[in-house]
């Protein structure tokens, strides 16, 4: 039998690896199961979008490549991981794994689909029954909650099938499979097992725990061994899988030594609860190149006294860090959206990350948005369209800010500078993103031109900046700071750059450098009356003690 895990990645990222699927393959590797060969197959949707395919077309393609390779005479699984920002994509994939199968004379007992993942679990949180109006009927077989031991144990039913010349449709029973919690003592690590290259990913995702009806550890004897083989491959990025990373402080603050001791040269990301930080742990953190996502509700709803001092030690400590915001959820608003939008921007984030509010029929997020009167779309990626406080148009509003924010704030780094930059226009940061938007429709570069920023250098993305700045600037009468809020934006960005990809750049500077990067600047209005132009050019470059300029 030839098994394909398949897996439609998010991005293409250390942090969006596929895991879920390794790790299924690692307790099948395990067993030592004869008559079985299995691939891991996947792809994001930024690599597709760059061969201007599907995911679905590139990766049904490789099944059936793989398939014929081997003489088309084993029967074939192919499992998927869903989540919610991949089923439509890997449902279209399993037909066309399908049609392929069928049109090149491939009998249809001999192929079977299995579903797995996140998405799955989350349709049997509050029964064990399919809900209603099932989605996934390509998938012959569903595994809910932790899918290794299942996988495995469905495998051995397809095999013996195999051997015995069965239909495994009709002869293995129980479409839905329920995972146990695993033993993390015994379960096999798939980087260990050479199941997934760390160098083929240029990085890693390192589990160091489960959630389930306890929390359990991984054993840190394997963590380490993980440790030492992404030192020998030298890889750049992990991202540490632990949603409680910092609850438990001696354990937080035991694993920064070792990552620190173990490999040191790498960058790690952390998914943080605000609740946790505190000087020793940013102290920790900051040993390492690292960078943090922080989870952050809606801003009505926290102490934001208590949020900003928890978020300012990490600026205290010159930490990176970004929050991920979620809108349309049940008793959200668009003026809330905004109001979050602002306070979250107010702390100097280095990034944020939104997301509409998503529920699949049979999770406790449906349950919950069923009460509060939430219309959720009945197909992936199960958004919501309407709810009685957030109407459907103010949820177009609030996904064109999203994206303006993630187009200019984000992938435009403009974490430096865009505070001060926007003071002399006074104007809120939820209002100036909302014109940004405007603008990027009326410039063919909105959300539904296809545009995406993550194929735009980032000098393409501060010639917009810079472009909209300057139309903002002159719509206020600020004409006279324009070249003063350009140097800085420029400077900035140019320093963002060597930082990011070691880049240099010769820049044209109507001020002295120094005094664009002294905290005098930070008040731009105040400081073009008081700084004197001086026209320079200047060449940035990494120094002996990191990003620095000299004059030419």
């Amino acid at each position: 039998m030839q098994v394909f895990f398949v897996t439609i990645l998010k991005e293409t990222n250390a942090r969006w690896l596929p895991v879920h699927a390794a790790n299924a393959a690692a307790i099948l590797q395990n067993a030592g199961l004869s008559n079985l060969d299995f691939s891991l197959l996947d792809l994001s949707f930024d690599e597709a979008a760059q061969s201007k395919k599907t995911p679905a077309e590139l990766l049904s393609d490789s099944v059936y490549r793989q398939y014929a390779k081997n003489g088309k005479k084993q029967k074939i699984a192919v499992i998927f991981s869903l989540f919610s920002w991949n089923v439509a994509e890997s449902l279209l994939c399993a037909e066309k794994i399908k049609e392929k199968a069928a049109k090149n004379g491939v009998n249809a007992g001999d192929l079977t689909f299995i579903a797995m993942g996140e998405n799955v679990s989350a349709r049997f949180e509050c029964s064990k029954n399919v809900p209603a109006g099932d989605d996934l009927a390509v998938f012959d077989f569903l595994i809910a909650g932790e899918a290794e031991t299942a996988c495995l144990n469905l495998v051995k039913e397809l095999l013996a099938c195999e051997a015995g010349e069965k239909n495994a449709k009709s002869s293995v029973k129980n479409r839905i499979r329920f995972g146990i919690e695993e033993n993390l003592e015994k379960l096999p690590s798939p980087w260990l097992g050479k199941v997934i290259d760390p160098v083929t990913y240029n990085g890693a995702v390192l589990q160091l725990s489960r959630a389930g009806a306890a929390p359990r550890n991984i054993p840190v004897p394997r963590i380490e061994k993980e440790l030492e083989i992404f030192a020998r491959k030298r890889v750049p990025d992990v991202f540490v899988l632990d949603d409680n990373f910092g609850a438990n402080k001696d354990r937080a603050l035991q694993f920064l030594r070792l990552f620190g001791k173990k490999l040191g040269g790498a960058h790690f990301c952390f998914n943080l609860n605000a609740q946790s930080i505190d000087k020793q742990l940013a102290a920790g953190l900051a040993q390492l190149a690292c960078s943090l996502q922080i989870e952050f509700n809606n801003a009505r709803n926290i102490d934001r006294k208590a949020f900003s001092k928890k978020i300012a030690v990490l600026n205290d400590f010159d930490l990176a860090f970004g929050f991920n915001l979620v809108y349309g959820a049940p008793n959200d608003t668009l003026p809330s959206f905004k109001e979050s939008v602002d306070f979250a921007l107010s702390l100097y984030p280095n990034n944020l990350e939104f997301c509409r509010f998503n529920a699949v029929n049979g999770s406790r997020n449906y349950q919950n948005a069923q009460k509060a009167g939430l219309k959720i779309e009945n197909k992936p990626p199960y958004f919501v369209q309407h709810a009685p406080t957030f109407s459907s148009g103010d949820l177009v509003k609030a996904e064109h800010l999203a994206f303006a924010c993630d187009v200019f704030y984000s992938c435009g780094r403009a974490v430096g500078w865009f505070l001060p930059v926007l003071q002399p226009l006074r104007i809120k940061p939820s209002q100036f993103l909302t014109d940004f938007a405007e603008w990027q429709r009326c410039n063919n570069c909105a959300q539904n031109t296809g545009f995406n920023p993550n194929f735009c250098s980032h000098q393409e993305l501060e010639r917009m900046q810079l472009s909209f700045l300057q139309f903002k600037y002159e719509e206020k009468h600020l004409s006279y700071a324009i070249p003063a809020m350009a140097d800085m934006v420029r400077l900035n960005g140019a320093l963002a750059r060597l930082w990011g990809e070691g880049e240099e750049s010769v820049l044209e500077l109507s001020y002295n450098p120094e005094d664009i990067m002294s905290p005098e600047a930070a008040n731009i209005l105040a400081f073009v009356d008081q700084a004197c132009m001086e026209d320079c050019k200047i060449r940035t470059f990494i120094g002996d003690d990191g990003p620095d300029f000299e004059f030419l």
